[in-house]
């Protein structure tokens, strides 16, 4: 079975079609400009570099909050590859490199599974 026609199945399978998926992920990118994005992310690695916490609903992904909650951990003097890591990991959701790889995994183990 095509990558596709798997993806499809499986928002079927959560109630969902994988044209709403597609009209709710445009509506959710277009809350956010790119530099807007850029904004919370700047202000998310601030906090996190000076008091350690990671604040929920900040319009990035998960692969982001992941990277800043690695630069929280670090706090008050985290390594200067976490910052790199997350402003990598920034740069994967602004080209979309971190949603193909997630797409990419949840079809892999799929494939894993069946």
């Amino acid at each position: 079975m095509p990558g596709g026609q798997r993806f499809s199945l499986v928002l079927g399978f959560l109630g969902r079609s994988a044209d709403d998926q597609k009209a709710r992920r445009r509506e959710d990118e277009s809350r956010l400009t790119p530099e807007q994005l850029r904004g919370e992310f700047k202000l998310a690695l601030r906090i996190a570099r000076t008091t350690g916490v990671v604040y929920p609903d900040n319009g990035l992904d998960k692969v982001v909050e992941d990277a800043i909650g690695e630069v929280a951990m670090g706090c008050p003097d985290p390594a200067p590859e976490l910052i790199a890591a997350a402003e990598h990991a920034f740069a994967g959701m602004l080209d979309g490199s971190n949603a193909a790889r997630a797409r990419q995994d949840l079809l892999d183990w799929f494939d894993s599974h069946s």
